[in-house]
């Protein structure tokens, strides 16, 4: 089975209260929202937001921003296994051409 999933950027504080707050035009304010990210945002509830840091790793570390697909290939009962031991591979790739393969063993391999 493959599924993708996208969905539209969401953002939780509009033009007009950006405009007021920083004090610029409502122009500039749609322009920030539209190449801003929002990757993290709090609840008012004041219970859970002390479990969120002010460093958090989401927020830390560049994101790439390609879809990722992931397969994993076995070999055939012919093929055996390579030479190294290896019985199958992971396989993932990206929607902008990306590829890369992982040889492993199988678990029954392993132990």
């Amino acid at each position: 089975m493959t599924s993708a999933i996208s969905t539209k950027t969401q953002h939780n504080v509009d033009a007009q209260h950006l405009a007021k707050i920083w004090r610029i035009d409502l122009e500039a304010a749609k322009r920030t929202l539209q190449i801003t990210s929002q990757n993290r945002t709090h609840t008012t509830n004041p219970s859970l937001a002390r479990n969120y840091t002010t460093n958090d790793r989401m927020l830390r570390y560049r994101r790439i921003n390609e879809h990722f697909f992931m397969d994993t290939f076995f070999a055939t009962k012919k093929a055996e296994k390579s030479s190294r031991g290896h019985t199958c591979c992971q396989l993932f790739v990206t929607d902008k051409g990306l590829l890369y393969v992982v040889l492993m063993k199988s678990k029954s391999e392993v132990l």
